[in-house]
């Protein structure tokens, strides 16, 4: 009997129809291939190992599948939805009345400023969240305390404290009470998503990111973000550790460049540990920062290198939702690609643009080229409908 040398492929995609045995996959480069000998579910992600004789490019053979991920109600929600769809899911806009223009999409999210709740009772308010989401639409705001206070500054006179006042004024008591105290005042204004808590470590008072922290070393700050999450948590809020892989004392990346030399191993010590402390305790959202962190990748931002998004999600076993933070910034100001399309390709599952007339149109055309993997695109449209489904459980807690 003459046995022929065979060559074994594996083969990672998106299962897209079924037939009989055989199954359209579609693989992470977009391609899409029918293959036979196999039965798995459309919706689900699989994985194929596949012998093809070496003589021959043709009569693959499968002998192995793995799924990787089943088919469920909301992987089958993803696959009826259309790339427009998918695409306004991952975009986090400002509100309506921000904008110059009327969208040519259904956003994912709102991020709300000062302006927004300017003159605004509760009542009116909680009007206009419940108006954003209608759709389903995320509602976000920066409520860190301190200089950052969207709602508190625009309904009470000084607004909320900042956690190094706190601190020092009250210890954990009332940095726990005020964490209770805004978490149930923005629940009740129908904001589902805090973009806190602040994970940077600094303590240096002259860099820019010092007020915002807790203004402690990396165990401190640790401790602070796990009460954090876990308070906004039982309160209904949804959390977001910001900003990554971590400020320290760089420059504000707002108005300009910024770029952290330091080691890979200094970030382990140091840096990463209120992330992970946050992660543990089920961070809803990361944000990325636009520094460049040299040790993993020396030319671009974190939100805009997959080397870095690789990094959260293989060595911190983070699997959440990875928002960018605004992507009209300076410090990502006149790149030759769209930022919109960097940041997606990096691997942010959200895309936060202040931008007043943001379109999909560069996202459109970036996944039509095969410049966007359709199988990114599904995965982060279903972590985001997934989360979306967990704060609906946590509104009705």
């Amino acid at each position: 009997m003459l046995v022929l040398p065979l060559k074994k492929t594996t083969v990672r995609g998106h299962v897209l129809e079924k037939n009989d045995s055989c199954l359209l996959l579609r693989m992470d480069d977009n391609a899409e291939k029918w293959f036979c000998g196999v039965n798995e579910e459309v919706s689900s992600q699989i994985e194929l190992n596949v012998f093809t004789s070496v003589f021959s490019l043709l009569n693959y053979e499968i002998v192995a599948s793995q799924v990787l991920r089943n088919a469920d109600a909301l992987s089958n929600q993803v696959q009826e939805m259309t790339l427009r769809e998918k695409l306004g899911q991952m975009m986090v806009v400002r509100s309506p009345e921000n904008l110059q223009s009327t969208l040519d999409f259904v956003p994912g999210g709102y991020i709300l400023f000062g302006n927004d709740f300017d003159g605004k009772s509760e009542e009116e308010i909680l009007a206009m969240t419940n108006r954003l989401k209608s759709d389903g639409a995320f509602v976000m705001v920066d409520e860190e305390g301190g200089s950052v206070s969207r709602v508190s500054k625009a309904l009470y006179e000084n607004g909320y404290p900042s956690v190094q006042e706190l601190f020092q004024s009250g210890g954990w008591h009332a940095i726990e009470s005020n964490l209770k105290e805004k978490s149930r005042l923005l629940k009740r204004l129908g904001i589902d998503v805090n973009l806190n808590p602040v994970a940077d470590i600094c303590e240096d008072p002259d860099a820019f990111i010092y007020p915002r922290t807790f203004g402690k070393d990396a165990k401190v700050t640790s401790e602070y973000v796990a009460k954090a999450v876990e308070i906004q948590k039982h309160e209904g809020v949804l959390s977001c550790l910001k900003h990554f892989p971590g400020y320290g004392s760089n420059l504000d990346t707002h108005i300009g460049f910024s770029a952290d030399h330091r080691t890979l191993k200094d970030y382990q010590q140091k840096d990463f540990l209120p992330f992970l402390a946050g992660i543990e305790q089920g961070a809803e959202f990361l944000m990325m920062s636009h520094i460049i962190m040299t040790a993993v990748d020396e030319t671009m931002p974190a939100s805009l290198s997959r080397k870095v998004h690789d990094l959260i999600r293989n060595e911190l076993h983070y699997h959440s939702l990875i928002i960018s933070d605004d992507l009209t910034m300076d410090a990502i100001d006149g790149l030759e690609m769209d930022p919109l399309v960097m940041a997606l390709r990096a691997g942010n599952d959200l895309l936060l643009t202040t931008d007043p007339e943001v379109s999909l149109s560069p996202l459109l055309k970036a996944a039509e080229d095969g410049l966007i993997s359709m199988n990114q695109i599904d995965k982060s449209v279903l972590r985001i409908l997934k989360t979306k489904q967990d704060r609906k459980n946590l509104e009705t807690k």
